[in-house]
């Protein structure tokens, strides 16, 4: 069962490059195949391989709401739910929506409004970790640190790759990287299947 779980995560990982390869051969030209565009090929397959594995995580004992989260990205990705965040956040709170996004692009804060609108789940999420990182064995923390790193490198890269005067062709690339780091955190998170 084991061996069979290992040859799963290799092909996934393999996968994962090979549509990091595509879109950068391809993805400027062909839409099916760009990693930026929503409602593709990559998108569905990132989408459909986090609920499974979110899934799997989430019948691992200790690791319960690590597997819900994993599944709900997965469904964000399939739905485009994050991207509309701020449309949802101006229609459930319209009197202060345009006062929050003002206030944050004063201090500075021009990327894109979900990452600023979303920052309290973050900050959520991260005493989450914190704490789950205090009652796990040494191999299962290093392997949930690297996704978190993977997802804090693809974060701060859809920050810098947002920002205006950016080339096309480092922008593809950056995509590469911004989303590359998406797809390899999440399968890396299956192998705390085998480390039970």
């Amino acid at each position: 069962m084991l061996k069979r779980i290992k040859n799963i995560i290799i092909a996934l990982f393999l996968v994962d490059l090979l549509f990091i390869v595509l879109h950068l051969a391809f993805g400027s030209r062909l839409t099916l195949l760009n990693l930026e565009v929503e409602k593709n090929l990559p998108t569905f397959y990132q989408g459909l391989k986090a609920v499974l594995i979110g899934l799997v995580i989430f019948k691992i004992p200790k690791f319960k709401i690590l597997g819900l989260i994993i599944s709900y990205i997965g469904l964000d990705e399939i739905l485009i739910i994050h991207e509309r965040t701020e449309n949802y956040f101006r229609l459930l709170f319209p009197k202060i929506s345009d006062k929050f996004l003002c206030i944050a692009n004063l201090v500075g804060y021009k990327s894109v409004s979900w990452v600023i609108i979303l920052f309290p789940i973050f900050v959520g999420l991260g005493i989450y970790f914190f704490r789950l990182l205090t009652t796990i064995t040494v191999k299962k923390k290093n392997i949930i640190v690297v996704s978190i790193l993977f997802f804090l490198f693809a974060l701060i890269t859809e920050i810098i790759n947002s920002q205006s005067g950016i080339p096309v062709r480092i922008y593809h690339h950056l995509i590469a990287l911004e989303e590359g780091c998406e797809l390899l955190g999440i399968t890396n998170l299956l192998r705390l299947k085998i480390q039970i």
